[in-house]
């Protein structure tokens, strides 16, 4: 099968043809095999195992938000023939909760794009089929090239310095390498997999490894994934927003700078869905010697600590102006002119 019209549950439909692919790509370690339209259905996706999961993406999940984004714009451009389809690999697998047998796994190239294409109930799609490499790092060389560029959802800084400090402590580039030696082989490694980064995002990168695995630091920093196997090795607490039964809440881990945003804008939506607490474990960035207000591990957990009061007092704000006027301190008042089907005055706001 050469072609195939896909239809989507928004009612859209967009055509594959695996003739309009570009060549596929050469990775190290991993072999092309062909080009094939594949029932979505048939590809394994082992949501349990580590091994197996986004191991290219910080926390080795999927991020909904973005991939809700993804999935717009594939509604709404269909497949975009100028970039490389998601991969999947040759692999023999049996489902262990309902027997099924597979021979396609979803690795770590193509997880967002599953996820939004079977959000607009696609039902095929084309894939790149791979024999993968034994070697994990060369599969997160793999993963890296084929999300650095724009169309699909791009690695941040967390995934990057994920994946390199785990290259760094199981020493891929060997043993008793130095600093200078490893800045070098990560500066090599971001050049070819973090082409869009900006120079100084990619120093900032380094420093984050060093500094994530103790190396010349005297703080030691987490990254999502190792704050939550903190979490899981060393207290009794959840977190990923699990419901903690011993405590009647729902456990999160909140990193420097997000702050604000966990407790206004993701702690306050799920309390009104849900009506449960939150609690959250936190942890900072290193300190900043040169600020005499930051430049302990004390003081960035008590910065951090006065931004969830500064928090607390903005609701407490809020709450004394909805008593005294009956409204919040906020609404939609007008809506940019958009619609041109119904000749809406396209210089003229709408308003609510």
């Amino acid at each position: 099968m050469q072609k195939l019209t896909v239809l989507f549950n928004t009612g859209r439909e967009t055509l594959l043809d695996i003739s309009k692919l570009p060549p596929p790509k050469h990775h190290e370690g991993s072999t092309f095999v062909e080009s094939k339209i594949i029932p979505l259905d048939e590809i394994y996706i082992s949501l349990g195992s580590k091994e197996n999961r986004n191991s290219v993406r910080a926390g080795d999940v999927v991020n909904v938000p973005d991939a809700q984004k993804l999935a717009a714009g594939i509604d709404n451009k269909g497949i975009i023939y100028e970039y490389q389809p998601p991969y999947a690999f040759l692999k023999d697998n049996t489902c262990p909760t309902t027997g099924r047998k597979y021979k396609y796994e979803l690795l770590n190239v193509g997880n967002h794009r599953m996820y939004a294409l079977k959000s607009l109930g696609a039902t095929h799609w084309v894939f790149n089929v791979y024999e993968g490499s034994n070697d994990k790092f060369l599969l997160m060389d793999m993963g890296a090239d084929t999300n650095n560029f724009d169309h699909q959802t791009i690695m941040n800084k967390a995934s990057y310095i994920e994946m390199l400090s785990e290259m760094v402590s199981k020493k891929r580039w060997g043993k008793g390498k130095t600093q200078d030696e490893l800045k070098t082989h990560m500066e090599d490694w971001l050049l070819k997999y973090a082409s869009s980064f900006h120079g100084n995002t990619k120093g900032a990168i380094i420093k984050a490894v060093f500094q994530a695995n103790s190396l010349y630091t005297d703080h030691l920093e987490y990254t999502p994934k190792d704050s939550m196997r903190w979490v899981n090795n060393y207290t009794d607490r959840k977190h990923s927003g699990e419901f903690d039964n011993s405590r009647k809440v729902n456990g999160y881990i909140c990193g420097e700078g997000y702050e604000r945003e966990k407790a206004l804008t993701f702690a306050l939506r799920k309390f009104g869905e849900t009506g449960v607490p939150y609690e959250f474990v936190g942890h900072v960035k290193s300190p900043v010697l040169d600020n005499k207000s930051l430049c302990t591990t004390a003081l960035k957990r008590a910065w951090q600590k006065d931004q969830f009061e500064l928090v607390y007092s903005d609701l407490d704000k809020l709450f004394e102006f909805k008593q005294k006027h009956g409204v919040y301190p906020f609404k939609l008042v007008a809506q940019i002119a958009q619609d041109r089907l119904n000749e809406e005055d396209m210089k003229k706001e709408v308003l609510v």
